[in-house]
This record gives structure tokens, C-alpha cells and sequence, in this order.
């Protein structure tokens, strides 16, 4: 049993990470179309017509592959004022909740 949840822990870091390297190109991509567009339209005085609508796609999908990845490694966006006055019991009940309804709307 213990083989089969590790290999199954195997592959799952093998996804985050093939999908970390694609968010890190993405964002580099993001990058360098956006300077290239800045370059074209102030020193060329033309500008990249596809360009502001593929730095929108490639976010948009950097944003669906990276919801994912920042759930498994704990960093999606929360509100902590609220869980720091409860106790750690209710506080891992309700982490067990949270991570249920977004796995549930990811789908």
C-alpha cells in the first residue's frame, strides 16, 4: 500500500511540476510580448495587433493551471482574521471544508 501512495505522490509532483515550468513560461511570455509591444508602438510608431489579446489568453490559462497548484501547495487566497480566534481543532475542520468547495468548483 505504501509502494502505491508513493508512487501515486510521485506523480503528482511531477504534474505541479511541469505545471510551475509552464506558469514560469507563461509569465515570461507575458513579459516579453508586453516589452514588444512597448518597443513597436514608442520607437516604430506601429503596434503588435495580437498582442494585447494573447498576453489576455495566456493569463487566463496561467490562471487555470496555476488555481491547482496553489491549492496543493497551501497558498490560495483567505481571509485569517476570523480563523485566528478559533481553535486549531474547528480551524482544521474548516481548512478540510474550504479545500473541498474549491476542489469542487475547480471541476
Amino acid at each position: 500500500m505504501n509502494n502505491i501512495k508513493s508512487k501515486i505522490q510521485e506523480i503528482v509532483y511531477y504534474i505541479y511540476r511541469i505545471q510551475f515550468i509552464f506558469i514560469s513560461f507563461s509569465l515570461g511570455a507575458i513579459v516579453t510580448i508586453t516589452i514588444g509591444q512597448v518597443v513597436f508602438r514608442y520607437f516604430f510608431n506601429s503596434s503588435i495587433i495580437w498582442a494585447p489579446e494573447l498576453t489576455k489568453l495566456i493569463f487566463i490559462w496561467m490562471t487555470f493551471i496555476g488555481s491547482p497548484l496553489a491549492l496543493y501547495k497551501g497558498r490560495h487566497l483567505r481571509i485569517d482574521s476570523f480563523i485566528n480566534i478559533l481553535p486549531k481543532k474547528i480551524v482544521s475542520i474548516m481548512i478540510i471544508i474550504s479545500n473541498f468547495i474549491i476542489n469542487i468548483l475547480m471541476l
